[in-house]
């Protein structure tokens, strides 16, 4: 069971990650516009986090797929997440209206509390999975490769449908 478990976490974060990076890399000026709009830390170092945070994206969501790497993979993704939920933070602290970049022109969203969660989420969902790749060698399967995907498209049509939400309860307001 702890197998199963451990190879749809695999499956769920190589997906997002790798869905994450390429509409970013595809247009990757856009993406440091947006990783400079947030204004957490000097223009400069935002230029180099934009150029190569979808590198990295890509680069862990590969090492996660293979069981020999996965730990290394997990251990960066939970790196990336915790510095993206510190930026939310202080966005939201802020009181700025920022536009997450999180997936490149895939699906545009605000940073809001939903940020806040989404990530929350996927941090506890990465240290778990770390501990099961620690402990578990992963076994691939259909059902897990099935659940993983179902799993991440509930994951970007609740972003999805959040998006809405906002944007209709603006107009309702207007």
């Amino acid at each position: 069971m702890l197998e199963l478990a451990g190879s749809i976490l695999k499956v769920v974060f190589f997906l997002i990650f790798l869905i994450s990076s390429v509409p970013k890399l595809a247009n990757i000026k856009k993406f440091v516009d947006g990783v400079i709009e947030y204004r957490v830390v000097p223009r400069k170092l935002s230029v180099m986090y934009g150029y190569t945070l979808p590198v990295i994206e890509l680069f862990a969501s590969i090492l996660i797929i293979f069981h020999a790497s996965s730990s290394y993979g997990f251990m960066m993704t939970l790196l990336l997440l915790v510095s993206f939920l510190i930026a939310d933070i202080m966005v939201i602290k802020s009181k700025r209206s920022v536009t997450c970049s999180c997936f490149g022109n895939f699906l545009e969203s605000q940073v809001d509390i939903f940020s806040l969660y989404r990530n929350g989420a996927l941090i506890v969902l990465n240290v778990l999975a770390i501990g099961l790749t620690f402990s578990q060698q992963s076994i691939y399967s259909v059902a897990s490769s099935v659940l993983g995907v179902v799993i991440v498209l509930i994951y970007f049509l609740s972003q999805k449908i959040w998006n809405d939400y906002k944007k209709n309860m603006k107009l309702l307001k207007a």
